[in-house]
């Protein structure tokens, strides 16, 4: 009897740490997605301006970056049209279902320069480049008008170029059916289950099928957009672009071929740091003319996606204008005395900015969420981690928590023998053998 107590109580305690930890994952986990998906303020949307869009030169080609009507990934969005419009050989223009306040992962909120009639109207037909982002939620039905209008470009001439997950869009669209495609490491099986009819390629960096161009992860566009310019304008052009923009030399522009990311045991530091790494600091992103999108991109995927920031954008302005052209609106205003300290960024330093900002996330926090950041990214230059190797805030926390439940029981289990033992003495024990007499 005495080892069947045990046992339940042993079991009982491993419920109540097992129990305790999965609620509060699970309540940290919700709340770190929603910081990573919170939509701009309502206010901000009625009162954003759209500005005029870049002059159109009817001599050059039109690129359009798509914007979802859900949330659209930061990098898929700012580095192709950085890269594009760096170039000069393109108009280049950040197109929607609408012309109202779209909000990137991560916390960063622009006005697109064109609805898709708006595009319409002043092409006088179809774009020559659509570049699709990685979408929130495609096959909801607030996202139709926008996989519709991606079903009508895949009939037209112009070359499709999803990066990462914009494959889903594609596929969602049915213009990819019977074709070659690949998307990121993280999803790709994912979207085979969901789509068989897609030919689905791992293994490499990009797939070049002609007027279909689909990516791997995120900055493994920035490979497939230098391979595009330079088949299309000369290496030269690409190198320049490349310069301009501080993008490290990559062997996969020319061979995309590469070794197949797959999910693993480390990955779970994501889990962790998303759903006990609390409280979130907040990470101010001051808005300015001529700010890189590189750099806001960065900031957006390292440190807001990585589950460790929330981001926070503001400025003197009510809008900005980044350094190509696209309209950023702050979620507050302040004076320009108050302006926080600029993160890393390829503007103030001759580097990468995607490659600054995992490294300074490494010094912030540590190398384990740094590591799986630049996985996530797909970054394959070697990188230089100055940061603790061991995330002791995300690993304690969870066994904080699951170790205060047992000791909760231990206490209820405590109090209960003691209320037990108050009973046995308040009560005067009766002879078994005591007869009542009239």
């Amino acid at each position: 009897m005495r080892i069947g107590n045990t046992t339940i109580w042993l079991t009982g305690c491993a419920l109540a740490f097992g129990i305790s930890v999965a609620l509060a994952g699970y309540v940290g986990l919700s709340r770190s997605m929603e910081i990573m998906t919170t939509p701009a303020p309502a206010a901000l949307v009625s009162s954003a301006v759209p500005l005029p869009p870049p002059v159109h030169d009817p001599r050059k080609p039109t690129v359009a970056v798509l914007l979802g009507n859900t949330f659209s990934e930061p990098t898929d969005v700012l580095g192709p049209y950085a890269m594009f419009a760096e170039s000069g050989k393109y108009n280049v223009y950040t197109v929607a279902a609408s012309k109202t306040v779209r909000t990137l992962t991560g916390g960063l909120d622009l006005v697109p320069h064109l609805s898709f009639e708006d595009l319409a109207a002043r092409l006088h037909g179809d774009p020559d480049i659509v570049v699709v982002p990685q979408i929130v939620d495609t096959r909801a039905s607030i996202n139709a008008p926008v996989v519709a209008w991606v079903r009508r470009q895949g009939r037209a001439h112009a070359l499709l170029f999803s990066w990462c997950t914009g494959a889903e869009v594609l596929a969602e669209s049915g213009a990819i059916d019977a074709r070659a495609a690949t998307a990121h490491w993280g999803d790709i099986d994912r979207l085979q289950r969901i789509y068989p009819r897609v030919h689905w390629q791992r293994g490499v960096r990009y797939v070049d099928g002609g007027t279909l161009l689909s990516t791997a992860g995120l900055t493994a566009g920035v490979d497939a957009t230098l391979h595009l310019l330079a088949g299309r304008h000369g290496e030269e052009l690409a190198t320049k672009v490349a310069e301009a923009l501080h993008l490290p030399p990559s062997p996969f522009v020319e061979n995309p071929k590469c070794p197949q990311f797959e999910i693993g045991p480390a990955d779970s530091i994501f889990l962790l740091n998303a759903a006990f790494r609390w409280p979130k600091p907040r990470m101010n992103v001051w808005l300015y003319d001529g700010v890189g999108e590189l750099d806001l991109g960065s900031i957006a995927d390292v440190y807001g996606v990585s589950a460790g920031y929330r981001i926070h954008t503001l400025s003197a302005a009510a809008s900005v204008v980044s350094r190509h052209g696209i309209q950023f609106v702050p979620r507050e205003q302040a004076p320009s005395a108050s302006r926080p300290n600029v993160l890393p960024s390829a503007t103030e330093r001759p580097e990468f900015a995607y490659i600054a900002a995992v490294e300074d996330l490494a010094r912030r926090q540590d190398a384990w969420i740094a590591t799986f950041a630049a996985k996530r990214l797909e970054i394959r230059t070697p990188l230089q981690f100055d940061g603790g190797s061991w995330p002791i805030r995300a690993v304690l926390a969870p066994l904080l928590i699951g170790s205060a439940a047992v000791a909760c029981l231990l206490c209820l289990k405590r109090a209960m023998q003691a209320q037990r033992r108050g009973l046995e003495l308040a009560v005067p024990p009766v002879a078994l053998g005591a007869v009542a007499r009239p």
